[in-house]
């Protein structure tokens, strides 16, 4: 059995979520200590437990140590069978999180699965349903990993109930992903919200058009109960997103400006993936064929995301810093 101290990087949820994904991948028994002991809460929290749940569901597994607060776990997995399957997290817990720890997994099996996810949907700290389905999904489908998402309601925190149905599509022609060119050809503001007065999104857009000269759309979404979020998306042949969250006290032009300030050294370093989408990609292509992209000083979140793959997967991960100080990262051997 693989044991793997949870601790190592950021220390947070994401060692979890990515020893689910490749121990089911792999076949691999795993066991977590030390599960979010950095955090002010450690432990599992409703969506990590949910995620472990999910897993342990699609995979027959034998587990221990799943309950709430738990910071060890064994997980050992048995093949993973596709299929329709349905999982609330029963908070504001991102569900978009949980979809990602199960979604390679089911993907792996070459054959088609629907998973209908209730919870959070635009939550601080996660992807928002949008980066999810226009930047994630759209270059995963290049590699042959076609998904398509369906927003139903949004879910924003606290009252979450948020509800997004995937269909699993899975192809054979396996393909390298390579996103190395900045081409972006335009820019567009996205002001969502929900149970809010329209001023707040028109506020929001009046920064990003000041400040970057894009247009606008203010979105209201079905949901359970009030939120907002800003969003910066950037369009080339796939587009980037920028994200960030409103709420209580916090003025709708700050929450637009952290969007902007991150949408901004993307464009001045003129890399392909942002930091965000780096860290998520990484594992997908690890477990593919591999492929390179261009990025920004990686984060410790990515650093931690290699460090995790690396425990399962002998699939070789370099960083090479170009003259113009974009960071190429290249996985496999290509």
């Amino acid at each position: 059995m693989l044991k793997i101290d949870a601790t190592l990087g950021e220390g947070g949820g994401q060692v979890l979520r990515t020893s689910l994904t490749l121990s089911m991948f792999t076949q691999q028994p795993v066991h977590l200590v030390g599960i979010r002991k950095k955090r002010t809460k450690p432990g599992l929290l409703r969506q990590h437990l949910t995620a472990v749940q999910a897993a342990q569901t699609i995979c027959n597994a034998e587990v221990q140590g799943a309950i709430m607060g738990s910071t060890e776990l064994t997980f050992r997995p048995k093949a993973v069978e596709p299929g329709s399957y349905q999982f609330a997290v029963g908070t504001a817990g991102s569900a978009c999180l949980v979809f990602q720890t199960l979604f390679p997994a089911l993907m792996a099996t070459q054959k088609p699965s629907n998973l209908v996810l209730e919870g959070g949907t635009h939550n601080a700290f996660a992807p928002p349903f949008e980066f999810l389905d226009q930047a994630y999904l759209q270059r995963l489908n290049r590699l042959g990993w076609a998904c398509s998402a369906r927003l139903e309601k949004a879910g924003f925190y606290p009252a979450g109930g948020g509800k997004i149905v995937f269909d699993l599509q899975p192809q054979r022609g396996l393909d390298l992903g390579e996103w190395q060119n900045a081409n972006w050809q335009t820019g567009l503001g996205l002001a969502v919200s929900a149970h809010l007065p329209a001023s707040i999104g028109i506020r929001e857009l009046a920064v990003i058009r000041k400040e970057l000269g894009f247009d606008g759309q203010v979105l209201a979404l079905p949901s359970s109960g009030p939120g907002n979020a800003v969003m910066i998306r950037l369009d080339g042949s796939e587009p980037l997103f920028f994200c960030s969250f409103g709420e209580l006290g916090k003025l709708a032009e700050t929450v637009a400006q952290e969007a902007v300030d991150a949408c901004k050294q993307v464009l001045l370093s003129q890399v392909a993936i942002d930091e965000h989408l780096a860290d998520q990609l990484i594992l997908p292509l690890a477990m593919n064929k591999g492929g390179c992209f261009t990025t920004t000083q990686p984060s410790l979140h990515l650093q931690t995301q290699i460090e995790v793959i690396r425990r399962f997967l002998d699939v070789p991960i370099r960083f090479n810093q170009d003259a113009e100080n974009r960071f190429w990262v290249e996985v496999g051997s290509i």
